[in-house]
């Protein structure tokens, strides 16, 4: 007979388990003991209760041991602050893994590993869909139902998902989703479902995705299908081999899309019946689909269409030739990158923050894609012909209940256009496949906000007055004649103003920009100066 845990409290647990505590708000959570794993991070992180029953420390950080395997015994419901985390992982030492376990009945945790009503935090961990039995996937990660959240992932891996990773279910949260993997997110019988996240028509405060993968899935990076997001940020991510399109996003008011890759992201195809039920004027949708706001919406969040802001910069797209050839097959027209109403709004003056620059169309030419398109126009071909089919992801060692580690599929690639081709002059795509790349990027950006980088061309910058209800003065000093941009960029890194100063002359220059006719709310924002390789930054405060 297994022996089973009871509910105890956080005290009676350390003392009894002795389970290490770093400090006072971390606990070490143990993958198994004497000898039991199943249901022992449940029973740690349940339990870590006072005699009375409250939260032991209600900002706890319960921290997984590198290498080990966690078996969920059933869901795990937060009504508290749940943050889970472990050390970074290297070649030698692998994430944790959290997975499901079996009961005694043979039952498996099939909906929800996590249902949270909190702010959530998780860092470092590998989710492992698939049951220790290797059969079936979860269907939902996360399930989020509390409002006014604060959602942080970084460095997560998520493989193997019937549904959806990260499922929002709740008003006005705030998102970030940094340096993490989704992968294998499949369903055999819907090619909409396997998403990394899905706010279900729920208004949010922010979304920032940075630096994330999507490797061999079904569906979106992100839906929010009839609400609004205030800010976005999707920058330097790369989507490889997807049978839907990456944005379920089609009423962006104050976006940037920056950087990202997109390789055979949306390969399924249209046919004429796909093609009306997906787009508004029976278009084909695309890789990147816009609409005009409808005027309720328009109105709940007091937006004005015109007033949009949409910065779509430096993204590449590409099919690969099977693919096409697949579309061919199957009497599919070739998927655009957008559409000719996308494309108007793009080039409407009368939206004219709503901008397309630098986009391109090259094949990446990856180190190692272990040519897993194979397996992805497979499953489609076999849909296509309602042959039924499996789940189409790569594994490398064929057992999708081990992990094997470091993982073989590289996603770097060689193409000389593509590896300086975003806007800040890095890799376009996700940068943690260059290694040391994504260091740079991030300490870069840090070091210009903070000013501490040195610089030769740029010098004695000054905004003021500051705070700046107004209008605010840029000073700065050119030790060479250049040409300079300013920048003005919120908190998220999202571009609001940019003014382009040609054949600027040696010496102090002055300028001038009216925030108050900006539109841009109460906050905290960066001047940037860029002359060349040259940048140098500050902070601004606008109050309204």
């Amino acid at each position: 007979m297994k022996k089973r845990l009871h509910f105890l409290s956080f005290l009676t647990l350390s003392i009894l388990l002795n389970i290490p505590l770093i400090g006072q708000d971390t606990l070490v959570v143990p993958s198994s003991i004497n000898g039991e794993f199943y249901g022992i991070i449940n029973q740690v992180i349940d339990g870590d209760t006072t005699a009375t029953g409250e939260r032991a420390n209600p900002n706890r950080v319960y921290k997984l041991n590198r290498g080990e395997t966690y078996l969920l015994s059933g869901t795990i419901f937060a009504d508290y602050p749940l943050h889970i985390t472990a050390d970074r992982a290297d070649d030698d030492n692998p994430p944790p893994i959290i997975t499901s376990g079996v009961s005694p009945n043979g039952l498996v945790v099939g909906n929800d590993f996590f249902t949270c009503s909190n702010d959530v935090t998780m860092e470092n961990i590998y989710i492992m869909g698939t049951p220790i039995t290797g059969l079936g996937q979860v269907n939902r990660v996360y399930f989020i139902i509390g409002d006014d959240t604060k959602i942080r992932f970084n460095n997560v891996h998520f493989e193997w998902g019937q549904w959806l990773c990260i499922g929002i279910f709740a008003a006005d949260t705030d998102v970030e989703i940094r340096n993490c993997y989704f992968k294998n997110q499949h369903n055999t019988s819907d090619p909409y479902n396997g998403r990394a996240i899905d706010f279900r028509d729920f208004h949010a405060k922010k979304l920032v995705f940075v630096n994330n993968t999507m490797f061999n899935v079904n569906s979106f990076m992100v839906r929010e299908e009839y609400s609004i997001i205030d800010s976005v940020l999707i920058e330097h991510n790369s989507v490889v081999n997807a049978l839907k399109w990456p944005f379920q996003y089609r009423y962006h008011s104050n976006s940037r899309i920056a950087n990202n890759l997109f390789y055979n992201s949306h390969s399924y195809g249209e046919t004429a019946d796909d093609i009306t039920d997906q787009d508004i004027d029976g278009l084909l949708f695309g890789v990147i689909n816009l609409e005009p706001i409808p005027s309720d919406v328009l109105d709940e969040f007091n937006l004005v269409e015109n007033e949009r802001r949409l910065d779509f910069s430096h993204n590449n797209w590409y099919f690969s030739q099977e693919v096409k050839d697949y579309w061919t097959e199957f009497g599919l027209p070739e998927e655009p990158f957008m559409n000719s109403r996308t494309m108007d709004i793009f080039a409407d003056d009368n939206r004219p923050n709503i901008t397309n620059t630098g986009s391109t169309n090259e094949e990446p030419m990856f180190v190692n894609g272990v040519n897993a398109e194979d397996l992805m126009v497979t499953f489609m071909r076999k849909r296509r012909n309602n042959q039924g089919s499996l789940p189409w992801g790569f594994d490398a060692d064929g057992n999708r209940i081990t992990l094997t580690w470091p993982i073989v599929e590289d996603l770097a690639y060689t193409n000389a256009n593509l590896l300086t081709g975003g806007d800040d002059g890095y890799p376009v795509g996700d940068l943690n496949w260059f290694p040391g790349k994504r260091e740079q990027w991030e300490d870069e950006f840090l070091t210009a906000v903070d000013d501490k980088k040195p610089n030769s061309t740029i010098t004695g910058i000054k905004a003021f007055p500051n705070p700046i209800s107004k209008e605010v003065t840029i000073q700065y000093n050119l030790t060479e004649a250049a040409d300079v941009t300013i920048s003005i960029v919120d908190r998220l890194g999202i571009v609001v103003h940019k003014l382009s100063l040609d054949n600027q002359l040696i010496g102090d220059h002055n300028e001038t920009i009216n925030l108050q006719k900006l539109n841009i709310p109460t906050g905290t924002y960066y001047y940037l100066i860029r002359s060349g390789e040259s940048r140098r930054a500050g902070k601004i405060l606008f109050v309204r």
